[in-house]
């Protein structure tokens, strides 16, 4: 199979996946957001806030993971994937265990001193975040076990894993609030559904490893070289903890708990639409980390130019549609109170996560070709001009302040990045432009000048469906005119179902 089916193929079987997800959540959130209510769903969201910090002590485990067991599978060497898988086990397994006893020892204090957790919400509060200490030693697990079934191109294991985790936890929690249970029985679910994902997983990675020819032992992977890569690596998931998730201390901190879910739930819903990008990224990783000889450049150039094309191609549609039609769909979603006071911090987060979708594939050619530090200090950037930006605007203009500070901290170092990146491949602009990007930009203006001007009319669940059709429609037939032959004959080609 080439490099572009491949691509093509488990990019197909993560967005399936991811998709089945997003309507889960569209679907339950609203419901998770009225029974906890507004403070409580501040708790609940800070649960998952903490979760993530737990991951920090993992050491970059997770990425080093995916590239050695890709590059020792794509070397034949049985042995160095081995090693790989268990290097990834003791740094996830253990790195997180040593985070959740911290967690749990330090979560009467972080409920009081550090989010400023109401005193009615004392225990609730203390609940949920010993929950997030014992889910996140299971969540790294998973980490683990997806980031070995990534390293070998097994995206239709990946993807069963990260649907049932990503439907039950939402979905069980909805049957929790209908019983008439809180916080503390929402916390055991969590951890409940992290453990059988992690079982689950664990035995996908084995049915996988089993279904592998036998390969030779070569002499291993060195740990020190395995510690390093991920420490390389390592100092960005804390860049990005503190850009993606301080901002919701910021606002705990100086607003109500009602203002963090009037601010979280837009954020939860456009992370959601993060799992595509990170699908193609998680794909592109191992495939450029297995090119080799001659002509390899050329190669990573070709897939840099065609995954970037296929991520604006899919996601630019939902940025517009979500920019235009936010006051309307917010109300609808969630209520009044949404659709008025979270429109604009909504929207500039929309426009901060369009333009942080290029990181997705600047990312795998940066890591695959030993340069990760350049993927820290981008990270540390954005994180260093958020932490100067949101002290000042969150007090002073709410949550329409956090996500201004949000926009400006992607800004300006993704434009950095891109240059940097453009310059390591050898990549003009002018054909990063034009093959890149020309076609989701050009179809996406057609869009946004059909829908723009009358997005008064989608005030009702159908009239939202059928002006998103409509632009959609739209969108499509200018940005099949403006695809490349290459790319317009390989998807009337394409049947994701009968790859192998």
């Amino acid at each position: 199979m080439s490099r572009s089916a491949r691509i093509a193929r488990n990019v197909s079987w993560s967005l399936i996946g991811q998709g089945v997800v997003a309507a889960a959540n569209l679907f339950l959130i609203p419901r998770i957001v009225h029974g906890f209510g507004d403070e409580a769903y501040g708790l609940y969201i800070l649960m998952f806030s903490a979760s993530n910090y737990v991951q920090l002590f993992t050491f970059g485990a997770g990425s080093a993971t995916v590239n050695f067991v890709a590059e020792r599978h794509a070397d034949h060497d049985g042995g160095g994937a081995a090693s790989a898988l268990r290097y990834g086990a003791l740094l996830h397994l253990g790195g997180a265990a040593l985070g959740g006893l911290l967690l749990w020892a330090g979560a009467p204090w972080a409920v009081t001193a550090f989010f400023r957790v109401p005193a009615p919400l004392f225990v609730p509060g203390v609940a949920v975040l010993r929950a997030a200490a014992v889910g996140s030693v299971f969540g790294a697990g998973v980490l683990w076990t997806q980031a070995g079934l990534q390293g070998l191109q097994r995206f239709d294991w990946y993807g069963v894993s990260s649907v049932a985790q990503g439907v039950l936890t939402p979905l069980g929690t909805v049957v929790l609030l209908r019983g008439g249970k809180g916080l503390r029985a929402a916390g055991f679910w969590y951890v409940g559904v992290a453990a059988l994902a992690f079982t689950f997983s664990l035995f996908a990675l084995r049915a996988a490893l089993n279904a592998e020819p036998r390969r030779r032992h070569g002499a291993g992977l060195p740990f020190r070289r395995f510690f390093s890569y991920g420490m390389g690596l390592w100092l960005g998931p804390i860049a990005w903890i503190v850009a993606n998730q301080f901002d919701k201390v910021f606002v705990a901190r100086s607003l109500a708990l009602s203002s963090l879910t009037l601010y979280s739930v837009p954020v939860g819903l456009l992370q959601r639409l993060q799992v595509i990008p990170a699908s193609v990224s998680s794909v592109l990783l191992p495939v450029i980390s297995g090119a080799r000889g001659e002509g390899a450049l050329d190669d990573v150039r070709r897939m840099y130019c065609r995954s970037t094309r296929l991520l604006a191609g899919l996601l630019t549609p939902a940025y517009v549609l979500l920019f235009a039609l936010m006051p309307q769909f917010l109300s609808l979603w969630l209520g009044g109170r949404f659709g008025s006071e979270g429109v604009w911090p909504a929207r500039l987060l929309v426009a901060a996560h369009a333009v942080g979708v290029l990181s997705y594939t600047l990312n795998p050619v940066v890591a695959s070709h030993g340069r990760v530090w350049w993927l820290s200090a981008a990270a540390w950037a954005q994180a260093l001009i958020s932490l100067a930006l949101w002290p000042f605007l969150i007090p002073r203009f709410g949550i329409v302040g956090a996500a201004s500070g949000t926009f400006a901290a992607q800004l300006l170092p993704s434009l950095f990045a891109l240059s940097a990146v453009n310059r390591l491949l050898r990549l003009p602009w002018t054909r990063y432009a034009v093959e890149a990007l020309g076609p989701a930009l050009l179809a996406g203006s057609a869009l946004m000048a059909v829908v723009l001007p009358v997005h008064h009319l989608a005030g009702s669940w159908s009239g939202m469906i059928v002006l998103s059709a409509t632009g959609g429609a739209a969108y499509l037939v200018v940005l099949w005119l403006c695809l490349p032959d290459l790319d317009r004959d390989f998807l009337k080609r394409w049947r994701p179902w009968a790859a192998r």
